[in-house]
């Protein structure tokens, strides 16, 4: 005979992760269509939303965005607070992250960042991605011509 089943240890943990990991949807300071790159000289300041995948709230939540990146100007917040996340639920970062990217960054250069998460019931934990650079002015375009003879 087998042992009856024994309930999870923590059925109801909160369990957070990013919901978007490349890259984070931002909410730009600088006129561009959002291409999911980096623009040379851009300045960005993304939401990053987290989702909660236990069935218990996640409470206090706080994320510091970093990069040691060389081409990221950082002009102003790194860490931001988090709502309430209920379980199965996710939402966005309260303060904006912002950062510029440098005017001469390579054309299509990965950025890595890192995202390191705390909460009053949860982590710490953290997370990397990357996010590449388009710049035009760099970029290498080789123009055909149609050849039309009559």
């Amino acid at each position: 005979t087998r042992p009856p089943a024994q309930p999870p240890t923590h059925p109801a943990r909160p369990s957070l992760h990013p919901e978007q990991t490349v890259p984070p949807a931002p909410r730009r300071a600088s006129p561009a269509t959002y291409s999911g790159a980096l623009a040379c000289g851009e300045t960005i300041e993304p939401e990053v939303s987290l989702m909660n995948e236990g069935s218990a709230e996640i409470t206090g939540a706080v994320a510091a965005l970093s990069v040691t990146d060389p081409n990221v100007i950082w002009t102003g917040n790194m860490v931001s607070s988090y709502p309430l996340i209920e379980g199965l639920a996710s939402d966005v970062n309260r303060e904006e992250f912002e950062f510029q990217v440098a005017q001469d960054a390579p054309n299509g250069h990965l950025i890595h960042f890192d995202l390191d998460i705390d909460a009053d019931n949860w982590g710490p934990g953290s997370v990397g991605f990357d996010v590449p650079v388009f710049c035009s002015e760099g970029a290498q375009y080789t123009i055909y011509l149609p050849l039309i003879m009559y």
